[in-house]
């Protein structure tokens, strides 16, 4: 009586695992699903499954149970199915109702069944769950319909994101929004949006104003596409850069950091991107016509290639220069070779074979 008195206090403390967007994943104890059939006398199974609380103490459960008999005259079954269950947290019973595809060497079923369990907590992500089930066959009801006793553990998965809880709706909201930026998970979001609600108002509005301006106000350069706060961008404006050379870059961040070494001086083209079937992305997709279009019109002598050396960096290095072939415009790509301060031992055989092959005068 102590013993079963402990159970249910167990289980009115952490009633907390039937809650709504919880995960359960689960196996049988050690294999053991007894069961009984009008066509053996023994089963012996092991089961999977996985679930989910789409609402309080309400689960949907997908399973796969794997049976040997105890009969050589009866093949071994396989069975796949879904079903729920409903756990009465007063008292850690548990309700179910499940169907199931059933297939043997010879004979394939479909069996809906109903179980009845009781769920004792080990701790608040762990539980043993006996219980009594009995599955009726739509074919033969009397040599395959069955009864057994089955006894598995479950654990709750811990995903922050299906069980973590918040104590407002809108600091969820909040976090939720800040978990999409890159490389921001939850737990840094959820660090943004608490510094957020310890400023002042008037610190959340100038930022929450500053965000909406940048995103309807923002242009892109007309001409090189680069971002700008007007039509045409500082650089393209800039009458002392030399229009006669033209650096292809695949992004605005790429602008930015070749402009850090203050070493070019001509103007840019950003493609938006480099051609990456694996990421849906085409020629179409990327800014290549609109280069053509400018090295068309006349006066550029160069145009610079300064793409990632990947494959995909290299297949729209190929692309350009066979776009631009028709006219008379010179094609160089930046150097590639070892970087300053790297180790010859330490360097990989592509990059140190194109720097023997791409050497320059000893100045």
């Amino acid at each position: 009586m102590m013993t079963l008195l402990l159970a249910m206090a167990a289980t009115l403390g952490a009633h907390a695992q039937f809650e709504a967007r919880k995960v359960y994943a689960g196996a049988s104890l050690t294999g053991l699903n007894l069961s009984y059939s009008g066509s053996s006398d023994l089963n012996v199974g092991m089961q999977a499954k996985l679930g989910y609380f789409p609402v309080d103490n309400a689960m949907l459960l997908a399973d796969i149970d794997v049976q040997a008999s105890a009969s050589k005259l009866v093949p071994n079954r396989f069975m796949i199915g879904g079903g729920g269950r409903y756990y009465i947290i007063q008292n850690g019973l548990y309700l179910g109702a499940n169907a199931k595809f059933v297939h043997t060497k010879n004979y394939n079923d479909f069996m809906p069944g109903v179980e009845l369990g009781y769920a004792l907590f080990l701790s608040e992500t762990v539980t043993i769950e006996p219980a009594l089930y009995y599955d009726q066959s739509l074919k033969n009801h009397k040599d395959y319909s069955t009864m057994g006793l089955k006894s598995g553990h479950r654990r709750l998965s811990v995903k922050r994101n299906m069980n973590e809880q918040y104590p407002s709706a809108l600091l969820e909201k909040a976090v939720g929004e800040f978990a999409k930026l890159p490389g921001i998970g939850r737990k840094s979001a959820l660090r943004l949006v608490l510094h957020l609600l310890r400023q002042s108002d008037d610190e959340v509005d100038g930022l929450s104003q500053a965000l909406t301006t940048m995103k309807h106000g923002i242009k892109h350069c007309r001409v090189c596409h680069n971002i700008s706060d007007t039509d045409i961008c500082p650089i393209c404006a800039d009458e002392r850069r030399d229009s006669t050379i033209i650096c292809v870059v695949e992004n605005i961040q790429d602008v930015m950091a070749i402009e850090k070494t203050q070493q070019f001086h001509g103007r840019y083209h950003v493609l938006g991107g480099i051609i990456s079937p694996m990421d849906g992305l085409g020629p179409a997709d990327l800014e290549i016509d609109s280069l053509v279009e400018r090295v068309s019109q006349g006066g550029v002598k160069e145009i610079i290639l300064a793409l990632s050396s990947t494959m995909e960096g290299d297949t729209t290095n190929f692309y350009i220069s066979r776009k631009l072939q028709p006219f008379d415009v010179q094609l160089s790509i930046i150097a590639r070779g070892i970087s300053v301060g790297d180790e010859l031992e330490y360097t990989d055989e592509v990059t140190l074979g194109r720097s023997i092959l791409n050497r320059t005068p000893f100045k």
